[in-house]
């Protein structure tokens, strides 16, 4: 920029000395050339003060910019600081909670990979798992003591296995129905979960229809049976999007065999009653 003002100087010395010769020039044969090269040099002089002007704002706009990127900068430096200070000083108790859910997660991933290498498929495309699930227990639960409100039903033993009637089972294996238990305790865990939330607590979780609906079944079939746990074929389908096919019934049937569960028909209602709770 000084270069460029500098020389923009020296032209206006140029203009003066020019203006000095025509003022002085008694012969009128080149005064006029003289005359339209000035003129001329005069509009550029304005293009290129008109350019100057514009260099400042841009120069004014850039030098505003980089104030407010050194403003930011100091901002991020002192956010990383609060960042680090407040990771050096995490409260023991967080400090714990973070412990036991990273180990939690192990475990679970080592349930699942478990899982995976064991796992059947029914013909309809439904999956179960097996009866050699592994149980890993909530880190939450650990910490704040949370009660189990939901039955649960044991597996098929292979001994109890071999005495259903071959009519009955057809040709599921061991792990298949023992990964049908394994959905319907899924279902009962979900479904009695909710319920002993009461009404308050099913109303702040956004689910008190299907509370009201789950206590008004439970009060009818408890009604002269006392504490009765079970599930429905709409439970069944709300909770894995498939239906009770004749594959599901007859295992069902199966396990009403094993005396694992017993239906109870109240009107046109079919409940599915557990027999059997761990």
């Amino acid at each position: 920029m000084e270069d460029f003002f500098e020389k923009s100087d020296e032209k206006m010395k140029m203009f003066e000395t020019a203006t000095l010769v025509i003022k002085n020039q008694h012969s009128f044969m080149y005064k006029d050339d003289i005359e339209g090269n000035l003129l001329l040099a005069k509009e550029n002089l304005d293009i290129v003060s008109e350019g100057k002007k514009s260099l400042k704002i841009h120069l004014k706009e850039l030098k505003e910019g980089n104030e407010r990127c050194k403003e930011m900068l100091l901002m991020l430096k002192t956010l990383e600081n609060n960042l680090m200070h407040m990771e050096k000083n995490i409260p023991t108790g967080i400090k714990d909670f973070l412990k036991l859910q990273e180990t939690a997660e192990i475990k679970n991933e080592y349930a699942n990979n478990e899982e995976k290498e064991n796992m059947s498929i029914v013909s309809n495309g439904d999956v179960f798992t097996p009866d050699s699930q592994i149980s890993i227990k909530d880190c939450k639960k650990s910490l704040f003591k949370e009660v189990d409100a939901y039955p649960l039903i044991s597996p098929v033993t292979q001994e109890e296995f071999t005495k259903i009637p071959k009519y009955i089972i057809g040709r599921q294996t061991l792990s298949i129905i023992n990964g049908l238990i394994t959905s319907i305790n899924q279902i009962l865990k979900a479904k009695y979960t909710l319920l002993s939330l009461g009404k308050n607590g099913a109303r702040k979780k956004g689910d008190l229809d299907l509370y009201l609906e789950y206590k008004k079944q439970q009060t009818s079939v408890e009604e002269g049976e006392g504490k009765i746990f079970f599930f429905t074929a709409e439970d069944y389908q709300k909770h894995t999007s498939t239906k009770l096919d004749k594959i599901k019934l007859n295992m069902l049937t199966a396990l009403r065999s094993c005396r694992k569960l017993r239906e109870i028909r109240i009107g046109k209602s079919l409940f599915y009653m557990v027999v059997t709770v761990n």
